[in-house]
This record gives structure tokens, sequence and C-alpha cells, in this order.
């Protein structure tokens, strides 16, 4: 039995959603960068912000698609190349879950969590984890 986990649930809507004609603008690797953008561009601004990124104001536009492009690159390696992508959709795609409202609902939620997590950061980012908390 593989090890599954939410990734491999929002990979599995993503392509879905694309087989079933929902959004053609979203795939597998794309719905999962689309779930980790938020986060990413947080630590990306918190990076930013503490001038711990060369050429500060120069290249952000760069920053931002070289960070989507290696996340989309990376997600693709791991389902595509190495063979998770077949495991992943054998698994999933009999089961109560492959309904059209539950793809959304995986999407939607993810890019919510992700929402959150990003406001973390953003608040207590200088000191992650809050200093409240430790």
């Amino acid at each position: 039995m593989i090890p599954l986990n939410i990734i491999d649930r929002i990979y599995f809507a993503g392509e879905r959603l694309y087989d079933l004609g929902g959004f053609k603008r979203m795939n597998g690797p794309s719905a999962i960068v689309y779930v980790l953008t938020l986060p990413f561009f947080s630590l990306l601004n918190k990076l930013h912000e503490q001038n711990l990124l060369p050429f500060n104001k120069k290249f952000a536009l760069l920053y931002i698609l070289a960070a989507l492009a290696g996340l989309y690159f990376c997600v693709w390696i791991v389902y595509i190349k190495r063979g998770r992508h077949e495991r992943v959709m054998n698994y999933y795609s009999s089961k109560a879950i492959d309904t059209r409202g539950c793809h959304y609902s995986y999407i939607v939620s993810g890019i919510a969590v992700g929402l959150v997590i990003a406001i973390i950061i953003t608040k207590y980012g200088s000191s992650f984890p809050p200093k409240w908390l430790l």
C-alpha cells in the first residue's frame, strides 16, 4: 500500500477536474502549485523584507516566476517521472470521493489553508515559531 496524503488528493482532484472538463488550465501539478502559492510567496516576502534576497527590487518578478516554475517542475518530477501519477489515479479513481464536488472542495479548502498559513507567516515571520508559542 502506498502512503497517501492530502497532497495526493489535491493532485487527483486537479487531474480529474482537467479530465472532466472543469478547469482546462488546471491539472494535477498546477493544483498543488495553486495551493502552495500563497505560503510560498509570503516566505519570499519575508526573505525580501529581511534583505536576504540579492537584487532587492530589480528582479522581484524573476523570483516569483522562478519560484512557480521550480515548484511546478518539482511536483512534475515526483508525480509524472517517478510513476506516482498512475498509483494515485488507480487508487482514487473508483472511490466515493471521485465526484466533482469533492474535487472542488479539496482545492478550495487547500487554498484556504494556504491562506491561513500565509497570514501566520506574515504576522509572525520574524520570529517563527512565535515567541508566545515557545
